[in-house]
């Protein structure tokens, strides 16, 4: 009889723990701390949530410039790369006369192909 007690009361024991466990999860938050986009790169943010950049090359090219390796790890997802850059690598881009160059050239771009007539627009 003892046993079949002792055997109970560890049983409830491990029950009661697991209880604890699952309790102590609930209080558990995830926080994702993504980098700061410097306001001069403000418009990579707008191109990187419209899909207008898969369909053009120069855009990509341009997300691909951020950083090669993490696009590629990415599987080529532009808003995560921005989430996941190192805000060093962000400021060093919004200082470079090259990379600003190529990102005001794409964003005209997409603003106008936003601003222009689609075959729909025409039904």
């Amino acid at each position: 009889m003892k046993f079949l007690i002792a055997f109970i009361c560890f049983l409830l024991d491990i029950y009661v723990v697991n209880i604890e466990e699952i309790k102590m999860k609930k209080h558990i938050r995830k926080f994702a701390v993504v980098p700061k986009l410097p306001e001069k790169l403000e418009p990579l943010k707008e191109i990187a949530q419209n899909l207008w950049w898969a369909w053009d090359h120069d855009a990509a090219a341009l997300m691909i410039r951020i950083d090669r390796e993490l696009w590629d790890a990415e599987n080529n997802n532009p808003l995560s790369v921005l989430c996941k850059v190192p805000q060093k690598r962000l400021e060093d881009l919004s200082n470079d006369e090259s990379f600003m160059g190529h990102m005001e050239r794409v964003y005209k771009r997409m603003e106008a192909y936003l601003a222009g007539r689609t075959w729909f627009s025409n039904k």
